[in-house]
């Protein structure tokens, strides 16, 4: 059947394997099945609906309501939560501030109001955390700064969506890497700068779609070649010149550089899919996936639709944006998942940031560590048979949650996720943003939060960044600089001055943000467009819009233009 989103008032499609997999995971309770209606909103607008709760951008001081100690916190200083550094936070039992339902109020606005009395950790952090302070949603950090997103890095900075990296600057996406700078989407790479999409390269700079290529520059479409500049072999001594005149660590020849390899870039083929191993599967950037359907960036997933950044071991999901890992019979989940071999999520549904463990947790937030058969909850660790935070008996809880259920059909909320209005973040705060561009004045006029720059970020700054590294004293870490894009402040940390300069680099003269927002536009987005081969003509899906100008292959021609 075909709907109308309520909220662009696109039209969309429901098939018939949609309505079987809504009353597949819709839950069970006394034996009777409470049916999970179609969506009222079209999958873009739900997805954007899903990144609107996770900032895994911007970190704040603020003081902890406990100690009263600066601490680094996800949430910003004037949000009206009470937020505890995680030692602290560990003490505290929520369900202290339990309530019962009250049958003559909507869901939404009771469990906004459970979500602002409950205590926050400052920032998502789990296993062995060592001089790794500002790092959010991670685990198992060693003197990284700024990660987002990434599980088992060190020496990591300015970085998202990772795992297993060593010693990486500037990037995003990327897994199994390690001395890599100003890179997107690397796989099983060494030494590697200002590169995209690339697997198994060492040493080489300037690339794009390159596997088992090193010592190589501003090159694409190479396959285990060494040597080559601009696609073609020039030998080791003359690769060596041009290295050496590149890596000068002036910031004028890297931006000559970068201008001479993007046009370089422009003239050669792209693939229409970026797909390895993905049979009976549509969307782009999938590995060894199957059956998966309108899923971006996904690794190990199968039986799946609507899904971005899932990964390891998932199946049987819907409406998934980050992160997976061992989750099975889920739907509308935002930043959630569990540990491979170890705790998965099942049977979940309208939650975010669940992790390390779930099953049959419903319209939920911040509930992690096995959590079990809660409704309405939020900041609990570990337990079971909850509704809004009160402990109830197996018997009651399974009484009582039908008929909530019946109440929030009456109140069209059952089957919808949290309201974006919700959100403990403001819209620019979240990957939203990144994905779904709006003005200030877009955001406001759908009633949604926008959070203003604090003024005191943007003060001119007097300091002249010198073009070469070689040039730049130790004091510039006590220097505050402007960036030359949006004019934010920002500093430069002895750790990254250290990287710099070991890798001949120039300074940044963008703010991590900034640098962010430059390495999203990298990377292809989440839609498919239809467009000819470049070559052949023959009709193909891409994430490459038809009005771009790159030169996008079909996978044939593509194979036969490699080099």
């Amino acid at each position: 059947m075909h709907q109308t989103c309520r909220q662009c008032q696109s039209e969309f499609e429901i098939t018939d394997a949609d309505l079987a997999f809504y009353d597949k995971v819709s839950p069970i309770f006394n034996g009777k099945k409470e049916l999970i209606p179609a969506p009222t909103l079209c999958p873009d607008c739900r997805q954007q609906r899903r990144w609107a709760f996770q900032n895994q951008r911007f970190l704040y001081k603020r003081k902890s309501d406990a100690t009263g100690k600066e601490i680094v916190s996800a949430y910003s200083p004037e949000k009206p939560f009470k937020v505890y550094e995680k030692a602290e936070w560990l003490k505290v039992d929520n369900t202290e501030f339990g309530r019962e339902f009250d049958f003559d109020r909507p869901f939404f606005e009771q469990f906004n109001k459970l979500f602002h009395d409950t205590i926050k950790e400052n920032v998502s952090q789990s296993g062995e955390m060592i001089n790794s302070e500002y790092v959010h949603f991670a685990g198992w950090h060693k003197n990284s700064y700024l990660v987002f997103d990434a599980g088992k890095c060190e020496d990591c900075m300015y970085g998202t969506f990772m795992g297993y990296c060593k010693n990486c600057v500037d990037v995003l996406d990327m897994q199994r890497n390690e001395l890599c700078y100003d890179c997107v989407d690397m796989t099983d790479c060494y030494g590697m700068f200002h590169s995209t999409f690339c697997k198994n390269c060492n040493s080489s700079a300037f690339l794009f779609d390159c596997i088992g290529c090193k010592n190589c520059i501003g090159c694409t479409s190479l396959r285990n070649k060494e040597y080559c500049v601009f696609n073609q072999f020039v030998g080791k001594e003359e690769f060596e010149k041009t290295w050496n005149g590149l890596f000068d660590g002036s910031h004028a020849t890297r931006e000559a550089a970068r201008n001479h390899c993007q046009e370089f870039m422009l003239s050669q083929p792209r693939r229409a899919l970026h797909n390895t191993n993905a049979p009976n599967s549509t969307g782009d950037y999938l590995i060894n996936c199957e059956n998966t359907k309108d899923c971006f960036k996904c690794l190990e997933l199968r039986d799946a639709k609507f899904c971005q950044y899932v990964v390891l071991g998932c199946n049987d999901l819907y409406d998934i944006s980050a992160f997976g890992e061992s989750m099975s019979f889920c739907y509308e989940l935002s930043a959630s998942g569990g540990i491979v071999g170890k705790i998965g999520e099942t049977n979940c549904c309208f939650d975010a940031y669940m992790y390390y463990g779930g099953d049959s947790v419903y319209y939920s937030i911040n509930t992690h560590d096995n959590s079990k058969n809660l409704f309405g909850c939020a900041d609990l660790r570990g337990k079971q048979y909850c509704i809004l935070n009160k402990q109830y008996t197996k018997e009651e809880y399974d009484m009582l949650v039908p008929k909530i259920i019946a109440h929030m059909r009456s109140t069209q909320e059952y089957g919808e996720f949290f309201p974006i209005t919700l959100s403990p973040f403001a819209y620019n705060e979240t990957l939203a943003l990144t994905y779904y561009p709006l003005t200030q004045e877009e955001v406001l006029s759908k009633g949604w939060n926008w959070k203003d720059r604090d003024q005191r970020d943007y003060q001119p700054s007097v300091f002249q960044i010198p073009d070469r590294i070689a040039d730049v004293e130790d004091s510039i870490t006590k220097e505050t600089l402007s960036c030359v894009d949006c004019t934010k402040n920002y500093r430069i940390v002895t750790q990254e001055l250290e990287f710099y300069r070991n890798q001949s680099l120039p300074i940044p003269r963008l703010c991590p943000d900034c640098r962010y927002l430059t390495r999203v536009s990298r990377r292809n987005p989440q839609t498919l467009w239809n467009r000819e081969c470049g070559k052949c003509q023959k009709p193909i899906s891409t994430s490459y819009s038809p009005d771009r100008p790159e030169i996008v292959y079909c996978e044939q021609c593509y194979l036969e233009s490699v080099y």
